[in-house]
């Protein structure tokens, strides 16, 4: 016996005895046993007989072989592994490649357990199962729902596909699944990897729980699309190697709710559109993102533009050379996140639409034109971020919209350093009212710290008070504050220290009904 194969030996657990252990209460009930050990992360045991299913009165862990499935990667192994499907329910397949050309469907309780998690790095280990289906494996079927169900230790993978190649089908729909899991699954191949839910489907997928998920080579590598109570915790989407330009890594659309993603890395190294897309939705709330990596986005790293409500993308690194975009949707938090590789490009946020929007205590790293930019949206909160990167603008307001009232927006207590142009750039128009400018430090930047310009509402109500601006640049304006335009009326500057400037005094060109007072200059 190989060191290998005693260490698998000593890993696995005895069913014979693990049965007699349980007694009958135990074995009526091991069906949902996948849920709650795959959730633990502690499912290691094997199955190497049909006699133990039988034992366990045709409920528990048969190996698929025995069945007549061969895994030689030739061979239609498809209605093998759908009898002991529908006749074990939880079945094993050893480690070999295993051609289908049906769709697999996974009943309640039930579930496929391959051996050894596998990915683009070993394409010759572990448990593959190669599909030409339309659909390679589904969770549930017709109107009837399943539950505890489990996927684990498999690679599940487009029959034909190559490195860069065409796809085409969808890997694993969970179309009717309540409190499944699923753990250590990679999937190439396919348009879309693993979709939570079905337009056709009467129920929602519910209770989904997905341990070290990989999903590489696809257009979209995972679509939430009637999901409730879904939760990913590690694993990479989009593929570590060579491949083509792909569309999105984490697609949220129709009804989704409670969708939470934990420490996923989001990156494909020829390229996504979209790292994460909420869009098209009927019904979509609670979406969070902690701890993630977006990389490699061409479009956008992160993009809503749909009504969603309650959003959070939370300490994550967004590494992508594309922004992140909100242009519908409200309630959203993007906090204590890091945001480079934004070197030249026109922003690394844009919001264009949307309303009640948290941007607080993140680090901008690079030098893009407007480190924030906040078009058409409405109630923005800037809070407590380093704006550290060069370049242009720290935050730049700049409504374009002639309908609808925008502003309501709260820049205050970030630092903003090493603008190219100005620190803060107010555009108004007439829908812009109610900006309120506090508590920034504002240093080393070459225009200006504030500068307001444009034509605002009749009665502005802009307030900039308490803010510390310097600047030793001396290549162009070097001015702490800046009122440009007599279209500005209604508004407070006070309680500012402009006096580390090289022009420190407060130009105010606006308009009649304002206090400036009380600055330092």
């Amino acid at each position: 016996m190989t060191q290998e194969e005693q260490l698998g030996k000593e890993r696995s657990i005895n069913r014979r005895q693990l049965l007699k252990g349980l007694g009958i209460a135990g074995i009526a009930g091991i069906a949902g046993f996948g849920l709650m050990e795959a959730k633990q992360g502690s499912w290691d045991f094997e199955a190497d007989s049909s006699a133990h299913a039988e034992a366990a009165g045709g409920s528990c862990c048969c190996n698929v072989k025995d069945f007549g499935a061969v895994g030689d990667g030739v061979t239609d192994d498809t209605a093998a592994i759908q009898r002991a499907l529908d006749t074990c329910r939880v079945v094993n397949l050893p480690a070999g490649v295993y051609k289908t050309t049906g769709t697999l469907y996974v009943p309640s309780n039930g579930g496929l357990v391959g051996q050894a998690s596998s990915n683009w790095d070993f394409p010759s280990f572990g448990t593959w199962i190669v599909s030409s289906a339309a659909i390679a494996i589904q969770i549930g079927k017709d109107t009837d729902f399943v539950t505890s169900t489990v996927l684990d230790k498999l690679a599940v993978k487009r029959s034909g596909f190559v490195n860069g190649g065409s796809v085409s089908g969808t890997g694993i729909v969970y179309y009717s699944a309540y409190y499944s899991s699923s753990r250590d699954v990679y999937v190439e191949g396919f348009e879309t990897g693993i979709q939570l839910g079905a337009a056709a489907s009467p129920h929602k997928g519910l209770g989904l729980t997905f341990k070290n998920t990989n999903v590489a080579g696809c257009n979209v590598c995972i679509h939430a699309l009637k999901a409730a109570d879904v939760s990913f915790y590690g694993g990479r989407i989009g593929m570590n190697g060579v491949d083509a330009a792909r569309g999105t890594g984490f697609k949220v659309s129709g009804n989704c709710d409670s969708i939470a993603a934990y420490r996923l890395i989001i990156a494909n190294n020829y390229g996504f559109d979209h790292c994460v897309h909420i869009t098209n939705g009927q019904a979509i709330f609670w979406v969070t993102f902690t701890d993630c990596d977006m990389e490699t986005a061409t479009t956008a790293a992160f993009a809503c533009d749909t009504l969603a409500t309650f959003v959070r993308v939370e300490n994550t690194w967004v590494g992508s050379p594309a922004p992140f975009v909100v242009s519908a949707g409200s309630r959203f938090i993007f906090t204590r996140n890091t945001f480079a590789n934004h070197d030249g490009l026109p922003r690394a946020v844009h919001l264009t639409g949307g309303s009640y929007i948290e941007v607080s205590n993140n680090d901008f790293m690079s030098s893009p034109s407007n480190q924030i930019e906040i078009t058409n949206a409405a109630g923005v909160k800037v809070l407590a971020n380093n704006l550290l990167g060069g370049a242009g603008i720290g935050v730049r307001i700049a409504p374009t919209t002639t309908t609808g009232e925008v502003g309501g927006h709260q820049i205050s207590s970030n630092e903003i350093a090493n603008a190219g142009d100005n620190g803060i750039s107010i555009a108004a128009n007439a829908k812009l009212s109610k900006i309120s400018i506090t508590d920034n430090h504002i240093v080393n930047f070459v225009n200006f710290g504030i500068l307001v310009a444009g034509t605002g509402p009749a009665k502005c109500n802009y307030t900039i008070t308490g803010n510390v601006i310097a600047t030793s640049q001396t290549s162009g304006a070097g001015r702490g504050v800046n009122i440009a335009s007599g279209g500005i009326d209604y508004y407070v500057v006070t309680g500012n220290d402009t006096s580390s400037c090289p022009a420190p005094t407060i130009h105010d060109a606006g308009g009649s009904h304002k206090v400036v007072a009380n600055n330092l200059s």
